[in-house]
């Protein structure tokens, strides 16, 4: 063991030799020796120095893509918003005009209204206009309820008529329960044709009040 130890030693030993005589003896071969260290050297740092700095550098592109996309998002949520709000200005005349198709409350003052100026418009006469208790159809937060309205008119046959095409197509929305034509003698012996109508009208009320 101990001769073939000092055996290799041996070679190794004249191999390294012969390289450092080369090494020495032509000019060409140290420049090219060191130019390959120097090389060499050169990659191994920039494996352990420059590889932490570009896994940074991707990081902070990603990191930058994701806030572009999360800045486009929320702009497009702001175009939305002022398209919405702009939408909002636009229909609030509608708005109003739904409050009145179905109020938060009987507002039987709004009917009464809207059946005397159908009545004006199509020239007939209201004689009596009622009104009695209202029917609970929810039992939610919002409840649906319908005021029952009563209301008798007279006139013409014709003018009855459109008057209730009218009802039909009123801005709150009245069903009808009920119709009845009646036909008698005015003091001047002139047929007189009496309307009367029961229905009902919807508004919705909101209980703020939650039962536990």
């Amino acid at each position: 063991m101990a001769q073939g130890w000092k055996k290799d030693y041996t070679r190794y030993k004249s191999f390294f030799l012969n390289v450092l005589g080369a090494y020495n003896a032509k000019p060409n071969l140290k420049i090219y020796l060191e130019l390959m260290l120097s090389l060499g050297t050169i990659i191994v740092f920039a494996i352990f120095a420059i590889k932490p700095t570009i896994i940074t550098i991707v990081d902070i592109n990603n990191e930058i893509k994701a806030k572009e996309e999360t800045i486009e998002k929320l702009q497009n949520k702001l175009v939305d918003l002022q398209t919405a709000n702009s939408i909002l200005k636009n229909e609030a005349q509608n708005l109003k005009l739904i409050d009145e198709a179905v109020p938060n409350s009987a507002s039987l003052e709004l009917v009464a209204k809207q059946i005397e100026s159908l009545v004006s418009s199509n020239s007939i006469n209201l004689t009596s206009l009622t009104s009695s208790d209202v029917k609970i159809k929810g039992q939610e937060e919002k409840t649906e309820n319908e005021l029952l309205v009563s209301f008798s008119v007279n006139g013409d046959y014709q003018n009855l008529f459109a008057f209730l095409q009218s009802i039909e197509n009123m801005r709150r929305p009245f069903k009808i329960d009920s119709l009845i034509f009646n036909i008698s003698k005015s003091v001047d012996e002139k047929k007189l044709i009496t309307l009367t109508l029961s229905g009902t009208t919807p508004f919705i009320t909101t209980n703020k009040n939650k039962s536990n």
